[in-house]
């Protein structure tokens, strides 16, 4: 570990700092040179989440020169700015950093979170699964953009999500369940999604799909939110179907801070090209039989 790494590492009580740093990495680099952030760009950044100044930052540095510290600053300014999706303001604030942070999520603070969950399955008592539950309450903490639950009709996919999700929903501003099976058109059931999440978002009286799924991605960027659309193998039976595949491509290619669950019996096409980048995948195998009559 080097000595930069102890630096500033009370910030990691109010920030989640492993999701930022991987954000950040994937987002921009502060250096074109460099492929991840060094532990003096990490440290430096910690202690802007700790409210230091840069005089009181360039003090617990022996090693750093101070034009090159005033620098990272700087730079962590604008990665973050980018990062948050914000315009330039007229004038720099360092104060802006954690402003930006803390409305796109980062900070670790338990929300009066707001949920719907519609016909969400009540499961207080699951068993089995214990393995894919920490996979997935992993993702959902660390805000992972894009999962897909996936397996054979009859595996628990649905109330292996429902109880993890419930379980963490604290985490989140917004939570809202939807299941495609019951949802008449692509319209209606993102009208109603993105009012849920980001009511200011106004939306005209015939958008076009692309409309929405910009809309969409907007109140997701907007909001710190578990938007999670089970049967999704029904949309496969919808005439628009290939909008639910669009989607899918633009969630995982734009940068935000809330997460997208897809429950379905069946891998869309779509997730295998962005698995290596921005999505996760958790395919259930099934449940012994003594795991199976618990339910």
């Amino acid at each position: 570990m080097q000595y930069e790494d102890k630096l500033f590492n009370e910030a990691e009580q109010t920030w989640i700092l492993d999701k930022l740093y991987s954000d950040l990495d994937s987002h921009n680099k502060v250096s074109p040179s460099s492929s991840s952030w060094n532990s003096t760009q990490k440290a430096i950044l910690r202690a802007l989440l700790i409210e230091l100044s840069p005089a009181q930052i360039v003090n617990n540095f022996s090693k750093v020169a101070e034009e090159d510290i005033i620098n990272t600053i700087w730079l962590i300014y604008e990665e973050v700015r980018k990062l948050t999706h914000h315009p330039s303001p007229d004038t720099q604030n360092l104060n802006n950093i954690i402003e930006w942070l803390d409305q796109a999520g980062y900070r670790k603070t338990e929300y009066q979170c707001h949920c719907d969950w519609n016909i969400a399955p009540d499961k207080t008592k699951f068993f089995g699964y214990i393995k894919e539950q920490e996979i997935l309450k992993y993702w959902l903490v660390n805000v992972s953009n894009l999962v897909l639950v996936w397996g054979r009709k009859g595996y628990g996919k649905t109330s292996l999500v429902s109880k993890v999700s419930k379980e963490n929903k604290d985490i989140f501003k917004k939570v809202i369940w939807r299941s495609l099976r019951h949802s008449n058109s692509f319209e209606r059931l993102f009208r109603e999604i993105i009012s849920f999440i980001s009511p200011q978002i106004e939306i005209s009286s015939s958008p076009s799909p692309y409309e929405l799924i910009s809309a969409f991605i907007k109140a997701l960027q907007e909001n710190h939110s578990l938007v999670i659309l089970d049967n999704w193998d029904a949309i496969l039976e919808k005439e628009d179907n290939k909008l639910y595949g669009e989607l899918i491509e633009k969630i995982g290619q734009i940068s935000h801070s809330s997460c997208l669950v897809l429950i379905s019996t069946e891998k869309p096409r779509e997730f295998e090209e962005l698995e290596e980048a921005s999505a996760n995948s958790l395919y259930l195998k099934g449940l012994r039989e003594s795991a199976k009559r618990c339910f």
